[in-house]
């Protein structure tokens, strides 16, 4: 496993990377996630490596009482990634 943050957990298979972070609150989250992937942007553009935002998307787990009142925006240089509400995730369909 590699180690991108100390912050995010890693799961990587073949070419597809999936990053997964916590946060009680959900103002809090966006910030630490877009932060960390503005770095790992730059990594990325220093290592002369590209990502493919357009197959990029977070989903946002969270307890049913829990209703996010805003729009959440996670950006990659000023892209904003689509939320989904469900992934497949190595086969398997996630909601």
């Amino acid at each position: 496993m590699v180690t991108v943050s100390s912050i995010a957990s890693t799961i990587m298979f073949a070419d597809d990377t999936n990053l997964f972070f916590s946060r009680k609150d959900i103002d809090p989250l966006v910030n630490l996630v877009n932060c960390k992937l503005e770095k790992i942007t730059d990594w990325f553009k220093a290592n002369k490596l590209s990502i493919n935002i357009k197959k990029m998307h977070f989903i946002l787990f969270r307890t049913q009482n829990k209703k996010t009142k805003s729009k959440i925006s996670i950006k990659i240089d000023d892209t904003e990634i689509f939320q989904e509400t469900s992934t497949k995730f190595l086969g398997v369909i996630n909601h």
